[in-house]
């Protein structure tokens, strides 16, 4: 069927990115666990599936559609829509290096939440590692400067590998990753106002 040939056609065309938009209708209600909403989690239904027949899961992108689907009648004309993509390798790399991406913490937490930006940022991450085998990403964690020292530098190096697991556990080889905890020692903003600590609490992913 269709999705067979979907899953067949992008393992023999590497270069190639599938990104599948879930349409949703603005008044539905998500019934997807775990999904943003309802397009995500219709889009993702269906990148489980290209995923159980075979599909490279580095040139899949999964996103929501913004407008409402269609509607026949009493009926929603939903689903998702396809849309392949040139996925040439340089192009994702520049993105890659125009959008390093931080992520901030609140105090002492390590826990974090993606928006879809970062997410399609990660997206682009796995494509390329699939693409240059040899490639190093470096995951560098920071905190604000209150508290212990030797405290601050193991919770930035804690921070860094919560970041790293993340990344793993999408489908990078932890071989791919630098993982670094430089604690305070790099601060982008002031310590002296709350605003300055808050940007300061960060782990930066970039490709070296």
């Amino acid at each position: 069927g269709v999705f067979r040939e979907a899953a067949t056609y992008l393992t023999n065309n590497p270069q190639r990115l599938l990104v599948l938009t879930g349409l949703r209708l603005g008044t539905e209600t998500n019934q997807c666990q775990g999904a943003t909403d309802l397009g995500y989690g219709r889009a993702d239904k269906v990148k489980a599936l290209l995923l159980s027949l075979g599909a490279p899961e580095a040139q899949i992108r999964v996103q929501s559609g913004s407008q409402d689907i269609a509607m026949f009648g009493e009926k929603v004309l939903g689903g998702v829509r396809y849309e392949f993509l040139s996925g040439e390798v340089g192009d994702v790399e520049e993105r890659l290096r125009v959008g390093n991406i931080t992520l901030y913490f609140d105090t002492n937490e390590r826990g974090i939440s993606l928006t879809s930006e970062q997410q399609q940022y990660f997206d682009d991450l796995k494509f390329f590692i699939s693409q240059k085998p040899d490639a190093k990403i470096s995951v560098t964690g920071h905190t604000d400067n209150a508290g212990n020292l030797k405290y601050n530098q193991r919770l930035s190096r804690k921070r860094a590998e919560f970041v790293a697991d993340y990344i793993m556990s999408n489908g990078i080889p932890a071989k791919h990753l630098v993982v670094k905890g430089l604690g305070p020692n790099e601060p982008i903003e002031t310590n002296d106002t709350a605003e300055g600590k808050a940007k300061n609490r960060r782990v930066e992913v970039k490709i070296q």
